[in-house]
């Protein structure tokens, strides 16, 4: 009974054949992205690629299977130029400042994109006509500072009017004022991020938080 049965098992695998070698070897449109990668992890890729626009797209995706992200992208259309660069890589997270000049206005929009989840936020972002007046009716904001977490979330030092506050950022967007002051009251180089403890100084006088 023991010899017919490890025939029929035999049988059976004969049937079935072996795996599919080509399925298996197909790799995915992550795995085929090439270009130096900029992401230090190794289940992350960053990859800047030429584009059409005579500039680079900047693309990334998780291995080995993760679809491909683009995070930003810089053209030269004569009189429009777009460009951006990236602040911080950390994991999966990146945080890119991306910029927009024409003859008439000039943008700064500094984001944090998330490879796993495909989503972004907001940090800050900058319009000004040419001659200094805001195009965004006093709503323009600039980050002096920023970090993020392997987890997507950050900690900004964020100018508006006469106004510096220090923000904590969940992992979608959500902002948290931390501290508020005059502007030259809070350094931007004060400003530190270790593991989800954030530290800075207002007016010589160290502080901090945590950004759970």
């Amino acid at each position: 009974m023991r010899r017919l049965l490890v025939s029929l098992l035999a049988m059976a695998l004969a049937a079935v054949g072996p795996p599919d070698a080509g399925a298996a070897a197909t790799r995915s449109k992550c795995q085929s992205l090439t270009g130096r990668d900029l992401a230090p992890a190794r289940h992350v890729k960053l990859v800047e690629r030429r584009n059409a626009d005579d500039g680079a797209d900047l693309v990334g995706c998780l291995l080995p299977r993760g679809p491909l992200t683009r995070i930003a992208s810089s053209a030269d259309f004569y009189t429009t130029v777009h460009g951006y660069a990236i602040r911080q890589i950390a994991g999966r997270v990146v945080l890119v400042a991306t910029t927009s000049s024409s003859q008439y206005a000039s943008s700064e929009t500094l984001t944090v994109h998330d490879l796993r989840s495909r989503r972004s936020y907001t940090i800050a972002a900058r319009c000004a006509m040419i001659g200094g007046d805001d195009c965004a009716t006093g709503a323009s904001t600039t980050a002096a500072a920023a970090f993020v977490t392997r987890a997507g979330r950050a900690v900004a030092l964020v100018f508006r009017a006469a106004t510096a506050t220090v923000s904590a950022f969940s992992s979608l967007g959500r902002s948290r004022p931390l501290d508020v002051a005059a502007p030259p009251d809070i350094p931007p180089e004060s400003l530190r991020l270790t593991g989800n403890l954030a530290a800075w100084t207002n007016a010589g006088v160290a502080r901090r938080a945590s950004i759970p």
